[in-house]
């Protein structure tokens, strides 16, 4: 998997996807229920709440939804 992520960015930064859309979701760790019990003092545990979210849909559907950042609040409005 790192390979075809390696060419991708590559594509990318080529300027080979000029006229593509391309929507990129990463995420902190595997945001499960049993990995959020490690992470609970972490400064970023209210924002990574939010992405679960979208990381259960993208589990789900293996598809991933539209989201937007406002305020380090997550929005989403699934694309499934």
């Amino acid at each position: 998997m790192p390979d075809q992520i390696n060419k991708f960015i590559i594509y990318v930064q080529n300027g080979e996807a000029e006229h593509l859309e391309c929507r990129v979701h990463v995420f902190p760790f595997r945001l499960t229920d049993n990995n959020f019990k490690e992470y609970e003092e972490n400064r970023w545990y209210e924002f990574w709440q939010g992405l679960k979210e979208e990381h259960d849909f993208f589990e789900e559907k293996k598809a991933p939804s539209n989201v937007e950042v406002r305020d380090l609040t997550c929005i989403f409005n699934a694309s499934g």
